[in-house]
């Protein structure tokens, strides 16, 4: 048996949606070709992990390098070889994968489809949420009130209409994700969800029928992936407290900072005890905001590293971190299950979440047996506290659905049964 995965995002590339694909086929008992592009690595750290590759997996890269025109190369492709291939995948972000399967499903109706999804296509909260608080329009709306005169300027009028482009652009181009993602949840014959928050989410509007065909395979982690954990070698007594990902104007560390600056100005000995390194990506104000305040002793910001090199790391620290975007005005639960929570688990390192009080993300920490903290100052900076005088206890618990191999079987299980199906109904 043999699978085609659509994936724009796959290794060498190294992103959270393509490292994701690779340890769930990886450790599949099926063989996969998995159709992706090598030549455009945004939204992505590198384009650099060249030794992630399996006897399991054929990559296939489309020389298009806008989406739209990938996903026709993928379908062209397809149509070429589909006497290969039993049953096709497709992972999304972005969701052009799903776009290629519909234009597959429309000429071959009988091949079998399993859409996987890491984030909602179409009213996507932490989406919803950035349009709203976009530094531009938070910018523009500041300069608003300033003066009335600006306010009736031409330079005030042309920002209006500009807005209002943007603003009816925007509202196009979620018509067209609706769309999208309708047809993939309808047509597709199975669905993967990461959370059940997720599931419940983007099909809240669906009957059971839709419903009947979902499954939730979580994120995971992969034990051939990490070295011994082993701390003899540490230069510092400093508590190490690592953050590994993206980090923007959203999701962003403003709240952890104003913690360890409350912390440095009220328990000074707990604020030395402390080393915080951020690896990735961060958003402006958060580096303006440690200079300002004299954090730099202390908090450290590091380019984006190499995925193993990024476990390594995790394995070496004493707490991993992770942040979340504030989703409360949008959403009272988070839906959104950050890969990076998974890898942290795996290296049995401690968690520390800062994140919404429901959802997935505090579900999964709490469970693994992690700490969860709100976005509050007030607790974080509790949190630091228990954590610098060595006052809370944790334990790596739970782990095993999170454990690559058990999602593997998983899904396995999915595509067997799949088959069996199309085969017994082809029989009848």
């Amino acid at each position: 048996m043999k699978g085609f995965v659509i994936s724009w995002f796959f290794p060498p590339i190294n992103s959270s949606e393509g490292l994701v694909t690779f340890k769930l086929l990886k450790n599949s008992g099926i063989k996969h070709d998995v159709f992706t592009q090598n030549s455009n690595n945004n939204w992505s750290y590198n384009s650099s992990e060249n030794y992630l590759k399996h006897e399991n997996i054929s990559t296939i890269f489309g020389k298009a390098e806008s989406l739209d025109e990938w996903a026709q190369e993928c379908f062209k492709y397809f149509d070429k070889h589909h006497k290969k291939y039993d049953f096709i995948m497709t992972r999304s972000m972005p969701p052009e994968s799903h776009k290629a399967a519909l234009l597959i499903k429309a000429k071959y109706p009988n091949v079998k489809w399993i859409a996987s999804f890491g984030d909602p296509i179409a009213d996507s909260p932490y989406t919803i949420l950035s349009k709203e608080k976009s530094p531009h329009r938070l910018n523009e709306q500041s300069i608003f009130n300033n003066s009335l005169r600006e306010i009736f300027s031409m330079k005030r009028f042309a920002k209006n209409i500009l807005w209002d482009y943007k603003d009816r652009h925007f509202v196009a181009e979620e018509r067209t994700k609706r769309r999208l993602e309708k047809d993939t949840l309808l047509y597709a014959d199975h669905l993967i969800f990461n959370s059940s928050y997720q599931e419940n989410y983007m099909l809240k509007d669906f009957s059971e029928q839709v419903k009947h065909k979902a499954l939730v395979i979580p994120h995971t982690f992969d034990k051939d992936f990490y070295v011994n954990k082993v701390k003899t070698n540490r230069q510092s007594d400093k508590i190490e407290i690592s953050y590994l990902g993206h980090l923007d104007y959203l999701r962003n560390p403003i709240n952890f900072l104003k913690a360890i600056k409350k912390l440095q100005r009220l328990k000074t000995d707990n604020y030395k005890r402390l080393s915080v390194n951020f690896y990735g990506n961060i958003d402006n104000y958060s580096k303006i905001y440690i200079l300002d305040n004299s954090l730099y002793d202390i908090v450290h910001i590091n380019k984006p590293i190499k995925y193993l090199e990024s476990l390594e790391i995790m394995q070496k620290s004493d707490w991993c971190l992770l942040i979340d975007a504030n989703l409360s005005r949008v959403v009272d639960e988070n839906i959104y299950f950050a890969a990076k929570i998974a890898d942290y688990i795996g290296s049995g390192t401690n968690i520390f979440g800062i994140t919404m009080s429901d959802g997935a993300s505090s579900d999964i920490i709490r469970e693994t047996g992690g700490i969860v903290s709100s976005h509050s100052v007030d607790e974080i900076f509790m949190y630091l506290n228990l954590i610098t005088e060595n006052k809370i206890q944790t334990k790596n618990k739970n782990t095993s659905k999170y454990d690559s191999r058990n999602a593997a079987k998983r899904y396995d299980d999915l595509v067997r049964k799949m088959m069996a199906e199309k085969n017994l109904n082809h029989k009848g």
